[in-house]
């Protein structure tokens, strides 16, 4: 069993022409594309305790991505998820996690704005929302 590290992480999102296109190098931290199975807490009549049942549906967690603000023309964060023409814009989000595991989401992304750090360097917080019942992972 191989052991993965940030090294091995690959970080994608499609541009408006449908491409995917590598961010990793724009990335300093991500939450991950977290998929968690519905539940819901049930109490049968005369049960001790409360307990939770599979309701079959996924729920993926907001996805947060932050890192170095950088507005370069074509590749950078910016210019994928930034400023007004990307705002409630559905690309795909692919996560690549060392050599064999995927997670890809259709997401909306809800924003993408500056950082301002006095004294630092600015950086840029993308919020995105699973936007589709579709979540692929292998």
């Amino acid at each position: 069993m191989a052991n993965y590290d940030w090294n091995s992480l690959k970080i994608e999102i499609d541009n408006s022409g449908g491409s995917l296109v590598d961010i990793s190098a724009y990335v300093e931290k991500i939450n991950g594309v977290n998929i968690e199975r519905g539940s819901e807490e049930v109490t049968p009549a005369g049960a001790a305790a409360t307990y939770a049942m599979v309701v079959n549906i996924d729920k993926v967690e907001d996805v947060t991505i932050e890192g170095v603000f950088d507005d370069t023309a074509t590749t950078g964060p910016w210019a994928l998820m930034g400023g007004s023409s990307n705002r409630g814009a559905i690309r795909t989000l692919k996560v690549t996690y060392g050599s064999t595991i995927t997670r890809s989401i259709e997401a909306l992304i809800c924003a993408c704005d500056p950082v301002l750090n006095e004294g630092g360097k600015t950086w840029y917080r993308a919020l995105l929302k699973n936007a589709s019942a579709t979540i692929t992972e292998t």
